[in-house]
């Protein structure tokens, strides 16, 4: 399968690497900076729509910053063209009406990097679950991001480019989890504001209440004092707590025996997710298999996120 890259800064690298890893080759990459393609081999292009008509594309890997993920996979599904998109899918609800039902119309398969998903600690969680049916949850989530992440690249801290901050950059992946094991929420009720970094113009601290049937609460920050382990905690039915600190597993502070990660892309709170969900999702391109990760799955934690931003602390429709 021939593959290519769309936007090859940090997290374009991350994939490359991992796919390397895997044996892929990488076919193709597109970006506007030459100084990004610097490290690529294979042809490069400016124009990405320019690459994929002139390019034997089967899988695009869209790595590019937050606004111009909407209109890239929706070049690709109406192209029927395979697609493994960063998070978030979109900025905006209607974006992602829109990409759901050209998924569903496509002979393309669309995956979404929520990787953590494939985390081992976050797979022993979710198959005690099935045995064990959840209550409710809640999260923790504690980093630090200075301003020089801030200024790193021109997009960040923009509601318009990176469609808010927080939430939908460092949290959805915990969000993503949270609804993964307790299913979405009949509402949001959520505040969210700027304490740490007065220059940029989105949240740096939120607090997000789903309620409904299985309730969760998450406590989030990127102007902590440090960054430190993230922290889920789902009750169960039959009284037991499941608890995972970064990458430990607790089942009522009992510790369990869960695999830990001897190597991880990029940054470490990525873990190796990406190695494990690319070698998912080309599988099923390759036995033409639905993807479970989709965009319509994705897309209930990227709902959160937005729902979030529309509450302004008051309960809203999930």
């Amino acid at each position: 399968m021939k593959t290519a890259i769309i936007g090859t800064g940090n997290i374009g690298h991350v994939h490359a690497e991992a796919l390397n890893k895997l044996g892929f080759s990488i076919d193709a990459v597109c970006d506007i900076s030459d100084e990004a393609m610097r490290d690529f081999t294979c042809p490069k292009y400016k124009d990405y729509k320019e690459m994929l008509q002139k390019e034997e594309i089967d899988i695009v890997h869209i790595c590019t910053p937050h606004y111009l993920h909407f209109e890239m996979a929706k070049y690709c599904l109406e192209n029927n063209i395979n697609v493994i998109i960063e998070k978030p899918v979109g900025i905006k609800e209607e974006e992602l009406d829109e990409l759901i039902a050209l998924e569903k119309k496509s002979k393309a398969l669309a995956g979404v990097c929520f990787q953590t998903r494939y985390n081992h600690a976050m797979k022993f969680t979710k198959a005690y679950l099935e045995e064990h049916e959840p209550e409710a949850g809640y999260a923790t989530l504690l980093w630090n991001r200075d301003m020089a992440y801030y200024n790193s690249a021109p997009w960040r801290g923009k509601w318009a480019t990176e469609g808010g901050g927080l939430l939908i950059n460092q949290a959805i992946h915990t969000i993503d989890f949270l609804v993964w094991s307790l299913g979405a929420p009949k509402t949001i009720a959520a505040n969210v504001s700027n304490l740490v970094h007065p220059l940029i113009e989105v949240e740096d601290n939120a607090i997000v209440m789903g309620r409904g049937e299985r309730p969760f609460t998450l406590l989030a920050s990127t102007g902590a004092s440090s960054n430190y382990l993230n922290q889920v905690a789902i009750k169960t039915k039959d009284g037991h707590t499941i608890r995972i600190v970064g990458e430990s597993v607790f089942v009522d502070d009992k510790i369990q025996k869960v695999k830990k990660e001897e190597y991880f892309y990029g940054k470490a709170c990525y873990g190796r997710g990406h190695e494990y969900m690319f070698d998912d999702f080309y599988s099923c391109v390759e036995e033409g298999k639905p993807y479970f990760l989709n965009i319509e799955e994705a897309s209930k934690a990227n709902r959160v996120v937005l729902k979030s931003y529309k509450s302004k602390g008051k309960e809203i429709e999930f």
